[in-house]
């Protein structure tokens, strides 16, 4: 056979359909435990031991130790000689820190969104904040955390630039565990509730300096609230949880 008649064309049903690549393995592991760190269901202090993780997720240790490596470079593990790994306890220099990060990012992504298109970010705030209302005052809190992350990931989106974007959600992502014990609180959410409305009405009025001035007051009731509540709450009993049978080889 020539040319495109060498390999036979697909049966027809099979037109137009797109297979995506699975995830090799060690990808898989590596988000697996990864979510499961950030959402605070393997909490700060715990120790991750290959062997048990690798008999828990039914793989080798292989992928775990790959996995673990990443995680220590992000720094949400930490390596202890002769113990393993353990979970990355987060102390208030850490808080204080990631917080006057984002205070910055976040202030030039509103700067940028809205020379960029503030208006069409603002039915998206007011929707964002319309559920955060709604569910704080039926006492659904579990949502809020969620709801507060996109808030912010709005901003950032709306400001146009990938990186900036990316920076602030591995920011975000890494206290995402303090901000979800924070927000059992019913009182801690409503003044996370405050300040978002503060920056939204900044975001309607076009008014950038009035914006950045909410983003850094609220940065900093953010941090004296996971400082004063989250950091003394953490309760480090218990195991990492089993791997689903799609992580399993």
């Amino acid at each position: 056979m020539k040319g495109t008649d060498r390999w036979p064309k697909p049966p027809r049903y099979l037109e137009g359909i797109k297979i995506e690549p699975q995830p090799a393995i060690r990808e898989r592991v590596y988000r697996y435990l990864r979510s499961k760190i950030i959402s605070g269901e393997i909490p700060p202090g715990e120790r991750l031991v290959e062997a048990q993780l690798a008999k828990e997720i039914g793989t080798s240790r292989t992928p775990i130790r790959e996995a673990l490596h990443n995680l220590e470079f992000e720094k949400i593990v930490t390596a202890l000689p002769k113990v393993g790994y353990i979970v990355r306890e987060v102390n208030p220099g850490d808080v204080r820190e990631i917080c006057e990060i984002r205070t910055a990012l976040e202030s030039l992504a509103v700067r940028w969104a809205l020379r960029n298109r503030g208006r069409d970010l603002v039915p998206h705030l007011q929707e964002n904040l319309k559920h955060m209302a709604r569910d704080i005052k039926g006492g659904r809190l579990k949502e809020a955390p969620q709801l507060d992350s996109e808030f912010h990931d709005l901003i950032c989106q709306a400001s146009g630039s990938r990186w900036l974007a990316d920076l602030n959600l591995r920011l975000r992502e890494y206290m995402h565990r303090l901000r979800l014990e924070s927000f059992t609180d019913k009182g801690l959410a409503k003044r996370a509730l405050d300040g978002h409305r503060r920056i939204l009405r900044g975001v309607e009025k076009r008014n950038a300096k009035a914006a950045e001035r909410a983003i850094t007051d609220h940065m900093k009731v953010t941090v004296e609230d996971i400082i004063s509540y989250a950091l003394g709450r953490h309760d480090s009993a218990g195991s990492a949880p089993s791997a689903p049978t799609h992580l399993r080889r």
